[in-house]
């Protein structure tokens, strides 16, 4: 896998809170073109928008009007047990096993939250590849003693916010 060069700037940005979700598609937009920019070599696929899938699960969970049916919020509960079966496939050692059986937990889990599925559904499992790809990079990663993903290890969840109750 080819080294992709990023600023301190760029490898720190963290996405503010409480955006709304066309705030959101312009930071990551803006965020993947800067990486573009530092990497003329790398194609980071910009005109695919890729990034929209995650995006938009990201909004539904924090949404307070959940734009696809008439589905409640995740209570506090759900949302925890949410975070805590999609992390295990960017544990180590995870690996398309683990994919489907998260898969079948998030489905069981998010029963009446249709919304939230299908967008976890596009974000994570809709390319194979690209997930067999992400567990390759997290593996080397670990051997190098580098941490994965250092956004998602603070974070440790999906969302920014919690539902208004």
């Amino acid at each position: 896998m080819a080294e992709i060069n990023v600023t301190p700037e760029i490898q720190n940005a963290r996405m503010p809170p409480n955006l709304s979700r066309e705030e959101r598609m312009a930071f990551m937009a803006n965020h993947v073109e800067a990486i573009q920019k530092l990497n003329p070599e790398t194609d980071m696929k910009l005109e695919t928008n890729w990034w929209k899938a995650s995006i938009n699960l990201g909004s539904d969970i924090d949404s307070s009007v959940l734009t696809r049916g008439p589905q409640e919020f995740l209570n506090a509960e759900t949302k925890k047990r949410v975070n805590e079966t999609t992390m295990k496939m960017f544990q180590p050692g995870a690996g398309l096993d683990t994919a489907k059986a998260v898969r079948e937990e998030l489905k069981e889990l998010l029963v009446g939250h249709e919304n939230i599925y299908e967008s976890l559904e596009a974000s994570l499992f809709a390319n194979e590849k690209s997930l067999l790809q992400a567990q390759e990079l997290i593996k080397e990663k670990i051997a190098t003693g580098e941490l994965p993903f250092p956004g998602v290890a603070e974070q440790k969840s999906l969302g920014s916010q919690e539902p208004s109750q």
